[in-house]
């Protein structure tokens, strides 16, 4: 819970920055994220593949200038994630 919770405030800081340095920061998302699961004693690999697929969407953004409005919609998205993965690691 905690690795993903680290993302999620890298997340948070990437989207106060300006544009262009915004798409450098999410670039280094995904071997932050491949950090946290290598060290992660849990099985993080389903988040980590639906963190993938997101992330391809928003990098695709950068060929065709939507990279700001699909980052927010992958922000707006992965609070909801984590909200979801809080409630079902309360049932668990």
């Amino acid at each position: 819970k905690s690795q993903i919770r680290n993302i999620f405030g890298e997340i948070r800081r990437i989207e106060t920055l300006n544009a262009d340095i915004r798409q450098v920061k999410f670039l280094l998302l995904l071997p932050k994220l491949a950090y946290s699961v290598a060290k992660s004693q849990k099985n993080l690999k389903p988040y980590r593949d639906e963190f993938e697929k997101w992330y391809n969407v928003v990098n695709e953004g950068v060929k065709d200038d939507t990279f700001g409005k699909r980052f927010d919609n992958f922000v707006n998205f992965f609070e909801s994630f984590l909200a979801f993965h809080r409630v079902v690691a309360q049932k668990d």
